[in-house]
């Protein structure tokens, strides 16, 4: 996901972005990741980009790329939270 993001030089407009470059995007946000620019992405791009203080809410630079990257590197999952809740349940059992 991050090695796609990582190749964009210029802002483009999402709308207008390969399916891959969409599906990266999507997977950052944590939505469905299909590489369909449609309702569901657009909104959670415009949130996450006035979340973040980010302005042009169609348009994908170098700083909204950074800013992706940075959550989706600090973001687990409820089932990874579950997991390393379950592993260490198993291990004070064990142990």
């Amino acid at each position: 996901m991050s090695e796609v993001l990582k190749t964009i030089k210029s802002k483009t407009e999402l709308s207008k972005a390969s399916p891959e470059i969409i599906k990266a995007v999507q997977q950052c946000l944590r939505i469905k990741a299909d590489g369909i620019y449609g309702n569901q992405t657009k909104a959670a791009f415009t949130n996450f980009k006035k979340a973040h203080n980010l302005g042009e809410p169609e348009w994908l630079g170098i700083t909204t790329i950074n800013r992706l990257l940075e959550q989706s590197k600090q973001l687990i999952t409820e089932a990874q939270v579950e997991t390393i809740f379950e592993r260490q349940i198993t291990v004070d059992c064990i142990g």
